[in-house]
């Protein structure tokens, strides 16, 4: 039976057994263990650029479906204990350089506003997007050179054809809805770590001083069992702060993310509302008016005030007002000439 420390071996030997490839040179230093892998950075002779070579020590049923062409079957020949050869499969992609989203984190130097907005622009690729990836976390998620964020890691991936069949992975506990379980595999499976990935890094942008106290040694803020009960107190604080900066869209998200349900409703439109820039002021032309249980104003049919708020009003003494849970926020209505 093959395990990690075999795999290991393997790949920092100079002689390696591959069934189609030539040869792979690994750099030791990248070599991590997961729960069902080895993963390290590689050449692969007749290749250019630098790869990730993943391999299995305990295979996936869809992972060769979720991988496509990048998977390859019994590739790799890993001695056993027993002294044998036994073939293992291998997933190999192109390297995507950078560093993990969680190295950010608690760090002095951080720059957390450009992390959220980054974030939140691949939030909505994501979910703009036919699948789901299933095990959306900081670590799987790559922060390049140019502040872009790309994510790693599609094990746990669903798509249409997964539709019927239970997930293999249920993602990262910490960053999964308490109540996720194999049979519920769906588009929305996202949604949840989307949602707490992105309050956490707005409130940080925020208020980093009062943020950073709440992060544990997992480079975590929130408990999703709490969040759900409305008894966390980081994601209390967070919405507190949203409130006070009346930053509305990720007031919403945090909002949302309190919910049992697994889904979040209008979850990438709050991303994308999230991404614009803030009116400081409206023309006098604006109405009032809701979608949903929300309230913001249109200029015929494009909003100009997203309807994020709680509560809104007509426009009366050169204002407009609009309601974010406790506090009530003016928006001057400018001079038109």
């Amino acid at each position: 039976m093959v395990d990690c420390i075999a795999i290991r071996n393997t790949l920092l030997s100079n002689v390696k057994y591959l069934r189609t490839l030539d040869q792979i040179w690994v750099d030791e230093d990248t070599i991590a263990v997961g729960n069902n892998t080895v993963t390290a950075r590689c050449r692969v002779m007749g290749r250019e650029g630098r790869y990730l070579v993943k391999c299995y020590f305990r295979p996936k049923r869809n992972t060769a479906y979720i991988y496509g062409s990048a998977y390859m079957r019994k590739e790799l020949g890993v001695y056993t204990m027993a002294g044998r050869i036994e073939y293992i499969d291998i997933v190999l992609t192109p390297w995507v350089e950078g560093q993990p989203l969680d190295t950010y984190i608690g760090n002095p130097t951080s720059d957390y506003k450009a992390l959220s907005q980054a974030f939140d622009r691949l939030a909505c690729r994501t979910l703009a997007a036919d699948g789901a990836h299933g095990d959306i976390k900081p670590e799987n998620i790559i922060v390049r050179p140019d502040g872009e964020m790309e994510l790693i890691d599609f094990d746990g991936a669903w798509d249409l054809e997964l539709n019927n069949q239970p997930a293999e992975e249920l993602g990262t506990e910490e960053y999964r809805h308490p109540r996720r379980t194999p049979h519920y595999n769906s588009k929305l499976i996202d949604d949840f770590p989307i949602a707490i990935i992105s309050t956490a890094l707005a409130a940080l942008a925020h208020d980093r001083e009062t943020m950073e106290r709440y992060i544990r040694e997992d480079k975590t803020l929130f408990e999703p069992k709490d969040v759900i009960t409305k008894s966390d107190k980081a994601m209390e604080h967070a919405l507190r702060i949203f409130e006070e900066r009346g930053d509305a869209a990720h007031y919403r998200i945090a909002y949302s993310v309190r919910s049992h349900y697994l889904g979040i409703f209008e979850l990438k439109e709050y991303l994308e509302y999230a991404l614009r820039p803030a009116a400081d002021s409206v023309s006098s032309d604006v109405e009032l008016d809701h979608h949903y249980h929300l309230w913001g104003y249109r200029r015929g049919y494009e909003w100009v005030i997203p309807p994020l708020y709680d509560m809104g009003f007509e426009p009366r003494n050169g204002v407009c007002r609009v309601k974010l849970g406790e506090r009530l926020i003016a928006i001057p209505i400018r001079d038109e000439e």
